[in-house]
């Protein structure tokens, strides 16, 4: 079972773990050296920008989660005109380890033991997401792009009524146009997401310095205000975006979706730019002006 964060929700018959994550884990870290993502419900295990939430428990300062399924594109299926594909998934059985943790009010530190994950760093600091809105939202409108990777592409739409559209474009495991409901407890969940943002202190948009990366978008509507936000990449943005993104586009494996026979139309995104530099001053001016000289 590799589905989500719903799990610290709902209890589910076939759960293996018979232990449950420390509470004081429970919620959403990152860490600003590296950029990681950790993300803990009380049974699960989330890594990175997006990808899968594992099965996950803690004993004594061990956190012991899932082995990570082998995710490749499958084209099996399609004909040679559409080049849609989804994900084929491999099931790998076993158990990762990530050790060592200590938590001190919002900050964690882990050694890791089992680095599969983290690569050679030994020792990761993390620093505890907190609310810092309290936004009831009116409308969520996110779109993932797809790249020369494995990255979701799909748009999702939510409704204050708890109204779920999907459509799913690249790399999702539904291809097509979907429409479902949020139960209450998703509906908390995403609302407690969007109130870690912090959309006073933002850039309408953020570029990575590299190419073939994935583009987010985000519209959010809340009582008569429009927040926009484009993400190009993974590494200028605000880390609570990736976390705000990691959830919502896992949203659609934990809902009953009806697939529809229209094609959903959203929002038309506007493309957004970095803001420019600011000015130079004019002592630099000066230097560069002395650099040219010699």
């Amino acid at each position: 079972m590799k589905n989500l964060i719903v799990t610290i929700f709902i209890l589910l018959p076939f759960f293996s773990f018979s232990q449950k994550v420390n509470e004081n884990l429970i919620g959403d870290w990152v860490s600003l050296e590296t950029r990681y993502i950790l993300s803990f419900t009380n049974s699960t295990i989330g890594f990175l920008d997006w990808g899968e939430f594992q099965e996950c428990y803690t004993k004594s300062d061990t956190i012991f989660f899932e082995s990570p399924d082998i995710i490749k594109k499958d084209y099996s299926y399609l004909d040679s005109i559409e080049r849609k594909p989804v994900v084929k998934r491999t099931v790998v059985t076993g158990i990762e380890v990530l050790g060592g943790y200590k938590i001190n009010g919002d900050s964690l530190t882990i050694n890791v033991i089992n680095d599969n994950l983290f690569f050679d760093l030994k020792l990761h600091k993390f620093k505890k997401l907190e609310a810092k809105n309290s936004i009831d939202f009116d409308s969520i409108f996110i779109e993932s792009s797809w790249c020369m990777g494995l990255s979701p592409s799909m748009e999702i739409k939510i409704l204050s009524n708890r109204d779920f559209y999907f459509k799913g474009k690249m790399y999702t495991e539904k291809l097509g146009n979907y429409k479902g409901r949020l139960s209450d407890d998703l509906h908390r969940l995403v609302s407690d997401k969007i109130r870690q943002l912090d959309f006073n202190s933002y850039d309408s948009a953020y570029f990575a310095g590299h190419t073939d990366g994935q583009t987010r978008n985000l519209i959010l509507y809340h009582n008569g205000n429009r927040e926009r936000i484009q993400i190009y990449g993974h590494e200028a943005e605000p880390l609570e975006l990736n976390v705000f993104f990691h959830y919502l586009t896992e949203l659609y494996k934990n809902i009953n979706l009806k697939e529809l026979n229209f094609e959903l139309e959203f929002e038309e995104m506007e493309r957004l730019y970095p803001k420019p530099p600011p000015p130079l001053s004019k002592e630099m001016l000066d230097l560069i002006e002395d650099f040219d000289e010699e």
